[in-house]
């Protein structure tokens, strides 16, 4: 700080009157006094380098700085330091977390040649588990085929016993109704007893049909969400003198 002094003198002709007159000035610089300060700063990067300004308060100049990752550098534009990382190594990892979550799903079980299907099903897809019900059963034809067959009803004794007009047939899935066709008889047995014969013919059908079964249900499960992190961390400690 510079300071300017104004000298003066005196001089006095009588004892009643006095005048003053300038004789020339004098001046001096009184020197400023500047305060140590220190600074932290956590900067964080998506590189391996950059740039980071901040205004300091009374900033006159930065004596040092230094820095825990990579190197820095440092100057100052009145009071607005800049610092400039680089090279410093990546801090690199992951975080994870797990949620609750369901869903609905539908299945079928077959096409299958059994007409047996359970009323629930259990599910498990490796992440979604549980049990569903059966909602359907639907059918499909396969093949159809036919035969003419004769059924002959055998009786041995006094009585003939009459089936019927018809006969249900039933037999390794060919199935119908047969008209009786006519009697016969072929003597005795050894007891004496008639051997008689009702037959019945005609022709019966064989289908096969495939089964399905439709399912449906809410499952749950947990998923777990893995977040990875990479970034450049400098840790700066920053020494300066201010006014």
């Amino acid at each position: 700080v510079t300071y300017t002094l104004q000298v003066q003198q005196r001089c006095s002709t009588t004892q009643t009157n006095s005048t003053w007159g300038s004789i020339g000035s004098a001046s001096y610089t009184r020197p400023v006094t500047l305060l140590n300060g220190t600074v932290n700063y956590g900067l964080s990067f998506s590189s391996s380098s950059g740039s980071y300004s901040v205004n300091i308060p009374g900033l006159v100049s930065i004596t040092s700085v230094t820095t825990n990752n990579g190197g820095v550098s440092a100057y100052n534009s009145g009071t607005t330091a800049v610092f400039n990382v680089y090279s410093g190594s990546a801090t690199t990892g992951s975080t994870t977390s797990t949620s609750n979550v369901s869903k609905v799903v539908n299945s079928t079980v077959g096409p299958q040649s059994s007409s047996y299907l359970p009323p629930t099903k259990s599910y498990n897809d490796g992440v979604y588990s549980g049990t569903l019900n059966r909602t359907n059963i639907s059918s499909s034809l396969v093949s159809s085929s036919s035969k003419v067959v004769t059924y002959v009803n055998y009786s041995q004794g006094s009585l003939y016993h009459y089936e019927g007009q018809y006969y249900n047939y039933n037999v390794n899935g060919y199935v119908g109704s047969i008209p009786y066709v006519g009697f016969s008889g072929s003597g005795l047995d050894g007891a004496g007893n008639p051997i008689q014969y009702a037959t019945y013919r005609g022709t019966v059908y064989k289908n096969v049909y495939n089964y399905t079964g439709t399912y449906s249900g809410t499952v749950y499960g947990q998923i777990t969400t893995t977040n990875y992190y990479h970034y450049y961390y400098y840790y700066l400690t920053v020494n300066y003198k201010y006014r």
